[in-house]
C-alpha cells in the first residue's frame, strides 16, 4: 500500500486518491524487486572471504566454458586475493561441489565448473 501511495504521488496529482493503476504499478515494481531480494545478503558471512567466495561462485557460473585455467581465475582476483586466499576460495567451492580442481603435473591446473 505504501508503494501504491508513492505511485499515486508520482503522477503529480495530489488528490490523495489511489487508483487501480497505482496498485498495479506498485505490484509490478515489488515483484521485480523480490526477484533479486535473495541476493541482498549473499556474500555476507562470518568468513573473512565470504564476499570473495560469492564473487568467485558468480565468476564460475557466468564463465563461457566449463573448464577454466587456474591462471585465468587468479587474474580475475589478483587485486583482491593472494595465492593462499585463492586456494582457500577454491577449496571451499570444491567442498560445496561448485567446482572440481584438476591438478595436472607439468601442465596448467584446470578448474572444472560442475552442475552447469
Amino acid at each position: 500500500m505504501k508503494l501504491s501511495m508513492i505511485m499515486s504521488a508520482s503522477r503529480g496529482k495530489y488528490n490523495l486518491v489511489l487508483t487501480e493503476h497505482d496498485l498495479e504499478r506498485a505490484s509490478v515494481v515489488l515483484k521485480e524487486a523480490e526477484q533479486k531480494m535473495a541476493l541482498t545478503f549473499s556474500g555476507v558471512g562470518k568468513s573473512d572471504i565470504a564476499d570473495l567466495i560469492f564473487r568467485a561462485n558468480t565468476f564460475f557460473k557466468t564463465s563461457v566454458g566449463d573448464e577454466i585455467p587456474y591462471y585465468m581465475f587468479a587474474r580475475q582476483f589478483e587485486s583482491d586475493a593472494d595465492k593462499p586466499t585463492l586456494d582457500r576460495m577454491l577449496n571451499t567451492l570444491e567442498a560445496t561441489r561448485v567446482i572440481r580442481v584438476i591438478r595436472r603435473p607439468g601442465a596448467d591446473t584446470i578448474i572444472k565448473v560442475l552442475g552447469r
